[in-house]
């Protein structure tokens, strides 16, 4: 049996703004340290706005890698 591929990149796609709960920005933060810890490439729409931003921004504060 051969072991899978590490996964190298995820696709996020989440709002352009931020939501009516500040946890929502603080949840895209988590996930964005999470992704770049563990060294994944994100993929997402491509806007600086809302949580995608929060995401994104995140991701490259932590060394990460963003395409978008």
């Amino acid at each position: 049996m051969s072991t899978p591929a590490p996964l190298r990149s995820i696709a996020v796609f989440s709002g352009s703004n931020f939501g009516f709960n500040p946890a929502y920005a603080d949840g895209a933060r988590v996930l964005g340290r999470e992704i770049a810890k563990r060294g994944i490439r994100l993929v997402y729409g491509g806007t600086h706005k809302g949580l995608m931003g929060v995401m994104a921004d995140t991701v490259l504060a932590e060394g990460g890698e963003v395409v978008g």
